[in-house]
């Protein structure tokens, strides 16, 4: 689907392929919402400092992002025709797909949640918070509000974009209360919760390929920051100039961009390395000037 843009670079990684074109922006199709809070952000950070800092990673056969949906619409908002992507096989065994649990801080108190819930008619039942962990994982249970010694299990849906649903209306009413959520991986969330280092988690259900793609195609999105995907071999640390990404003319930007990948070299980092303010479970490949 993306094959009619020019490639720029390929890189073999333990089985997977990775190659960086420009692709139009306008062809991208998003599998999640956005914050408007943080997409301002990435555009007033695109303003600021005139470049694209990493490639989105987009699947080749369906043109669905997977990891860069801020970027796409921020790179929309100002008007850039052509965004830096690492194209990749989605259905690749090397590319893995989990969610993200919501750390909840401050923690409201067990009474003024169950109020809110029933409040805005969300079905849920109370159950111990191992039990909980464990239902949301083998899709017994649509999500989970759960503490160290209490948890509120919320009531099954009909498929994965219903109890994403209930997802963002769990969220909504978490906010309505003053209290924040950070994004954490299901496992050290876990293992935060069970060490009293974090107070309150929403545990939300497994999603796969499969949904983020139909889902995609078909307009249904999942809340922002829903899914995070874990790309072998992806490429970071471009720093395309939004010049370059507001030259209409296709063959002129690749050129130009090109000009500056040979420039560079690619260095590798080995797993959780920190790339400015993320960590990296997979090993990620750097732009370095020579």
């Amino acid at each position: 689907m993306l094959e009619e843009f020019p490639e720029l670079l390929r890189v073999q990684h333990k089985g997977l392929e990775v190659e960086l074109r420009l692709v139009d922006a306008a062809k991208l199709r998003l599998h999640e919402e956005v914050f408007a809070e943080e997409l301002l952000d990435v555009v007033d950070s695109l303003l600021a400092t005139r470049v694209m800092r990493h490639p989105i990673v987009v699947d080749r056969n369906s043109a669905v992002v997977l990891d860069g949906t801020h970027r796409v619409e921020a790179a929309r908002r100002l008007g850039l025709r052509w965004i830096p992507a690492c194209l990749v096989d989605y259905a690749s065994p090397a590319i893995r797909v989990d969610r993200w649990y919501k750390v909840i801080t401050p923690p409201p108190m067990r009474e003024v949640l169950e109020l809110e819930f029933r409040r805005k008619d969300l079905k849920f039942e109370s159950i111990v918070p191992e039990d909980a962990l464990q239902k949301v994982e083998k899709g017994e249970i649509a999500c989970a509000v759960v503490a160290s010694t209490w948890s509120l299990g919320f009531q099954l849906a009909a498929g994965i974009w219903e109890n994403y649903e209930c997802v963002r209306q769990v969220e909504k009413s978490l906010a309505s209360l003053g209290a924040r959520l950070a994004d954490a991986d299901p496992a050290s969330a876990t293992e935060q919760l069970s060490e009293g280092r974090i107070d309150l988690v929403l545990a939300t259900p497994p999603v796969d390929k499969r949904a983020i793609v139909d889902g995609a195609l078909s307009g249904k999105l999942f809340p922002p920051r829903s899914t995070r995907h874990v790309v072998p071999g992806r490429l970071l640390k471009l720093e395309a100039p939004i010049e370059i990404l507001a030259e209409q003319d296709l063959q002129k930007a690749t050129e130009q961009l090109g000009s500056l990948i040979r420039d560079r070299k690619l260095k590798i980092l080995p797993p959780n390395s920190k790339v400015n303010d993320r960590i990296y479970e997979e090993e990620v490949y750097i732009f370095e000037q020579v």
